[in-house]
């Protein structure tokens, strides 16, 4: 993980914003909230964080994460007491758009911060250690902050200088430098890929309390071609130039539309955080050095190219925050899949008006062009028309799969849909937490009940070794997934793909749960154990997701003749399904103490969400949104939409360039920022933490008076130094040893 690709597309320097910081932070918004709370509880106190998300972002966001990421390590907070261990979650510095994994991603450092006397500068040495490529390394950075933020100085006076060793030898990966002094802040950047070493300079010129301008060049990432940017702002305006187009924005928060990414959620009476034991930091001695990473209820997350290096049955040493606790040894636990257990809900369809539905279409739904035929798709009930609307296609390519916004959207009748699904529709709707079944009945009369289902991550040992489990559609096979990771076949279902009508009893596939929780047929594991290149370009890029498993098939008979159907499991209160892949949340990962007992961790809490009856929250104004909530700061399922990043307004997914951000976002107040927890009256209040500004564009001529910097003014790379080069005046030196548990875990000090 270099330090500029994990950050790519990230915040506009807060200069851009009212009030100026290299953070890109605008101020946090104290709002006043009517709660029950003490003024003095962490739901008053906890710092709400903005940032202005540009379309210059792709490299001035390397400026704001590095600063986040010193932020997280706190050298301030423990200067002249030696070198200490930090660890931050790299999910709070980086583009907090979702993921696979709500997993936090865990790096590690060690800091020593010292200062000769209260007159004299702070100096920080920072190691960053890195896993790549299946390597171990250092990132160094060495930080000298002379003076705070004053009149003549905006910014504050202070230099950063870092550079990342290569590990095969040659010129550095990486390095740069960050500088703020009296003429403003620069930036320089030179890394490589491949032979092609790529320069990213940015320099940032204040004209005034609140105006400035500025200038930026740099290599796009994908393609390698040059890019610059000229830019100028005041108190209420911000101007952008670039090779084919001069837009004008408002500075105005009214104007500008934004994103939550990060919420945090409290005790309605105490206002204190409510926290989750979702999972703990670890660290494992491999071939390749020390590994850190975390373990938690969604699986491991460390560096894909170290998965390899954690084997099941491999030893890991728990961190802890005391640094005189003695190490918590476990022993981890890998299945090569997962077990999930679907636990059936039920609402109205009128009720879920609106929802994204994600299913497959057949041949046989009425209307359905060409290019829809037996696709996945997005769509929703529409209940004032009483129909459901095809927004979106899902595609795939190189770089994943998505939904992509057809160029119109496709109507079916409620009727229609009936007559061609009679056994009912099944679906996903992240919106209700999973799973979704609409019989056809309640296609015809919206006040009929659908089903859907919470799921939850099914641990080794809560269904006995040997139990036999059934399955129709949709069935994984051994040999399936063989064949699907060599290239064999497309499909790892075979003559079960898409089985939806009557089959006999004795066509049904029947899998066995193994001693360590694996689904096994015929005593071989139901596992994909391919590369995750096999399925490039493919559907199963997630993973591969097995039909509806249930423990007695009898049930499931459907008709007189005693066959059986797979939709018949949808009357049960509960089923299973198998998921296995290449990714590190396609399987079980977990952890046994000494006496082999597994760590129990929380699964993420379902909360509701009351949307207020509002024309801005669009069609899921006054519905009800189940949530889940994974730990502080981690809630997600609300829906989102695209954007033109150079434009910032709404667009079809899918369109060059279009970016996901989330549609709606839970207000700070004590009247509709409010969840409720499915199955009881427990209620907690909401706050966003973290969430992106993007600025109104206006017509041109309001930005007519702003003056654009010059890309002439930009800084070289001739001052450049790189402290992880021992050959360099600037070297820190080798990192030290440091043995206790980290003194800093995301900017806390533990002890």
């Amino acid at each position: 993980m270099k330090i500029r690709r994990v950050y790519r597309a990230c915040a506009l320097p807060g200069t851009i914003g009212r009030r100026a910081a290299i953070a890109s932070s605008l101020a946090a918004l104290s709002l006043a909230a009517q709660a029950a709370p003490p003024a003095g509880s962490a739901y008053f106190t906890d710092v709400q964080q903005s940032h202005v998300e540009d379309q210059t972002g792709q490299a001035i966001g390397t400026v704001n994460m590095i600063m986040c990421f010193m932020r997280s390590m706190r050298p301030d907070l423990l200067v002249n007491q030696g070198p200490y261990a930090a660890m931050f979650d790299a999910n709070r510095c980086e583009k907090n758009q979702g993921s696979a994994s709500s997993a936090p991603k865990l790096l590690r450092a060690v800091v020593d911060s010292s200062r000769g006397s209260n007159t004299e500068p702070m100096q920080a040495k920072v190691w960053l250690e890195e896993q790549q490529d299946g390597g171990s390394f250092d990132i160094y950075v060495r930080t000298r902050v002379e003076a705070a933020p004053s009149a003549s100085e905006r910014y504050g006076r202070f230099r950063l200088d870092y550079g990342a060793p290569n590990p095969q030898g040659g010129a550095p990966v990486f390095q740069g430098f960050l500088l703020s002094d009296a003429d403003g802040v620069s930036f320089v950047e030179r890394e490589r890929k491949g032979a092609t070493p790529r320069m990213t300079q940015l320099k940032l010129t204040p004209l005034g309390t609140e105006q400035g301008e500025g200038a930026l060049r740099y290599n796009d990432w994908d393609t390698g071609n040059p890019v610059s940017y000229t830019f100028g702002f005041n108190a209420t305006h911000f101007r952008r130039s670039g090779a084919t187009s001069d837009l004008c924005f408002s500075r105005r928060l009214a104007d500008a539309k934004t994103s939550v990414w990060r919420y945090g959620l409290y005790d309605e009476t105490t206002g204190e955080r409510i926290e989750r034991n979702s999972g703990f930091p670890f660290s494992a001695e491999t071939a390749g050095g020390r590994l850190h990473g975390y373990i938690g209820y969604h699986g491991l997350s460390v560096p894909p190219e170290a998965l390899d290096a954690l084997p099941n049955g491999a030893t890991i040493e728990r961190e802890s925050h005391d640094g005189g606790q003695a190490a918590q040894r476990y022993t981890l636990v890998r299945t090569g899949g997962k077990l999930m257990r679907h636990v059936r809900q039920q609402r109205t369809l009128a009720a879920a008006d609106g929802i994204d539905l994600h299913t497959f279409t057949q041949s046989n739904w009425p209307g359905l062009p060409a290019g829809l035929v037996d696709e996945q798709v997005a769509m929703s009930w529409d209940e004032a028309n009483s129909r459901f609307v095809i927004r979106a296609k899902m595609q795939c390519g190189q770089s994943g799969c998505q939904f992509n916004d057809l160029p119109a959207p496709v109507a079916i009748s409620g009727a229609d849909l009936a007559g061609a699904m009679d056994k009912g529709l099944f679906a996903h709707a992240d919106q209700l937490g999973g799973q979704v079944f609409v019989p056809a009945a309640a296609m015809t009369d919206s006040q009929v009940l659908i089903s859907f289902r919470s799921s939850q991550v099914v641990a080794p040992g809560t269904l006995a070794a040997g139990t036999s489990l059934y399955c129709i559609e949709n069935c994984p096979t051994a040999a399936g997934l063989a064949g699907l990771a060599t290239g064999a076949n497309g499909d790892p279902f075979g003559a079960s793909a898409m089985r939806f009508g009557p089959v006999a009893p004795g066509d049904a596939v029947t899998y066995q749960v193994g001693a360590d929780g694996t689904l096994m047929q015929g005593g071989q594991p139901v596992v994909f154990a391919g590369n995750a290149s096999a399925l490039d370009g493919t559907r199963f890029q997630g993973g591969i997701q097995s039909g509806r498993l249930v423990t007695a098939l009898s049930p499931l008979m459907c008709d007189q003749n005693g066959n059986v159907c797979a939709h018949m499991a949808d009357g049960f209160t509960e089923f299973y399904t198998w998921e296995t892949g290449p990714n590190p949340w396609n399987e079980y990962a977990g952890a046994r103490d000494g006496q082999g007992n597994l760590v129990a961790f929380e699964p993420p809490l379902t909360v509701s969400w009351q949307v207020p009856a509002d024309a801005a929250y669009d069609r899921f104004a006054g519905r009800s949104l189940l949530l889940q909530y994974a730990g502080f700061g981690d809630l997600h399922g609300l829906p989102s939409f695209c954007v033109d990043p150079s434009t910032n307004a709404k667009v079809a997914c899918g369109s060059p360039g279009s970016r996901w951000v989330p549609m709606l976002s839970i207000p700070y107040d004590a009247t509709h920022g409010v969840v409720s927890v499915q199955g009881s009256g427990t209620r907690y209040l909401v706050k966003w933490l973290g969430r992106e500004v993007r600025f109104a564009q206006v017509p041109n001529a309001e930005c007519a008076a702003l003056n654009l910097g010059s890309i002439t003014s930009l800084p070289s790379d001739a001052s450049m130094v790189d402290p992880s080069d021992p050959a360099d005046a600037a070297y820190i030196g080798a990192r030290p040893e440091v043995t206790a548990a980290p003194r800093v875990i995301n900017g806390a000090q533990q002890y």
